[in-house]
């Protein structure tokens, strides 16, 4: 829920909370107390329906940022060893591609990022007979590889959950219409049918209808 719904939920809860309150003024006319069990089944939806998009949305952030940390230490460490590698023998041609820090890594776009990864490994490959001394093995250049694919794995999972956070975000939003509804178009009406027989009932309904900036 964004700020907004999250005001609007508060207030769909506090008229349920009192309407349940009231259940005996409710029940004397019947359409009322039937429109308030599907207005509470209603708001479980859009419960539900929140705490989907929530993990949805969390989730597929939380597992690309773990898969790009993971990518950029391994990254990070064969650049160390192909830097070092290239001062020691005068190898010009590697150090531009060697020289690189995590601050700039995580400033690349992905696309960016794994081009440079795949150009670390092919050179970090090349190079493995001499990395040895260099504090680079066999091992690390499969960390590197290993990292990569989970990378680009990732941000294509990350690109599917977008698509099905948009889609329950929408849902959501359906959800919100459909309970405003409810209070806008009956419960609004309804409440006239008890306001002379309940004056205190229909001064809370009031009070509970305004939509308060949480």
């Amino acid at each position: 829920m964004d700020k907004r719904e999250k005001n609007k939920w508060y207030m769909y809860k506090s008229i349920e909370e009192l309407l349940a309150k009231q259940k005996p003024v409710v029940e004397r006319v019947p359409v009322f107390a039937e429109t308030l069990e599907e207005f509470s089944k209603k708001l479980i939806e859009i419960s539900n329906k929140d705490n989907k998009y929530q993990r949805i949305s969390e989730g597929a952030t939380a597992s690309k940022e773990i898969a790009e940390d993971a990518l950029i230490s391994a990254m990070i460490k064969t650049a160390s060893s192909l830097y070092i590698f290239a001062r020691k023998t005068g190898n010009e041609s590697l150090k531009p591609l060697s020289k690189t820090s995590s601050s700039a890594l995580k400033k690349a776009r992905d696309a960016d990022l794994q081009q440079r990864a795949k150009a670390l490994y092919e050179a970090a490959k090349a190079n493995l007979a001499n990395l040895d001394k260099y504090g680079f093995d066999q091992a690390t250049l499969d960390e590197l590889e290993t990292s990569i694919k989970t990378f680009e794995s990732s941000s294509d999972s990350k690109e599917n959950k977008f698509a099905e956070s948009k889609n329950a975000r929408q849902e959501l939003g359906e959800l919100f219409d459909q309970a405003n509804e409810f209070v806008a178009e009956d419960f609004d009406t309804m409440i006239e049918l008890v306001r002379e027989d309940a004056p205190t009932f229909y001064g809370d309904y009031q009070e509970a209808r305004l939509v308060k900036d949480i």
